[in-house]
């Protein structure tokens, strides 16, 4: 396992087992015990802390949590990198870095969550045309099922009596196009300007 160097995150081992190597190059003696640390609930341990980090600023502890968790043989989820890439818009060399290991683990393209901070993170700094390029590799950006989901979760919020934010409103009436649902997006958009 290499250090990447902007900022000490380790890249992943490629799927053969390969032997831990500290930074002085010396293997592990426990690499078969390393190997197998990683269950989800470690996994969730590590990502709880880390996403606490990161949700009150302190993206520096976040991403060091993160490479201690990499470090100790814990694989990290898509939610790991959700929690991280929602707080580094402005830490360039964090979100790269980010992005990158989530390229090498197909996150970026296999997980609709994971390529859209990646976008978010592009689109926030005006890289315009990097964000396009992670839109394009999302394979499962159009699933039908989901854009269904999110506008029977909106109905429910209006049933329930909850308030949508600007962001539940966007992602309705992205379903509504999505699935060229006019008559539930001019719902939204009515509603929308009642309030």
């Amino acid at each position: 396992m290499a250090l990447l160097p902007a900022i000490g995150i380790p890249s992943p081992a490629p799927p053969q087992q390969t032997p831990f190597v500290s930074r002085n190059n010396h293997a592990n003696r426990n690499t078969h015990q390393l190997n197998h640390q990683s269950t989800p609930e470690t996994t969730v341990s590590w990502t709880s802390r880390i996403t606490l980090l990161s949700r009150n600023g302190r993206l520096a502890e976040a991403a060091k949590e993160f490479t201690a968790m990499r470090l100790a043989g814990v694989e990290p989820n898509h939610i790991t990198f959700i929690a991280l890439l929602s707080g580094c818009a402005d830490s360039e060399p964090l979100g790269d870095s980010l992005h990158g290991y989530a390229c090498k683990l197909g996150l970026d393209r296999n997980h609709v969550m994971v390529g859209t901070a990646i976008l978010g993170i592009y689109s926030k700094r005006g890289r315009f045309r990097k964000a396009r390029l992670v839109f394009d590799r999302i394979e499962d950006r159009n699933s039908k099922g989901l854009h269904e989901e999110a506008l029977a979760w909106f109905r429910e919020m209006q049933v329930s009596g909850v308030k949508p934010d600007y962001v539940a409103i966007i992602a309705a009436l992205a379903a509504c196009t999505n699935l060229g649902a006019l008559s539930f997006g001019l719902w939204v958009h009515r509603y929308v300007v009642s309030f």
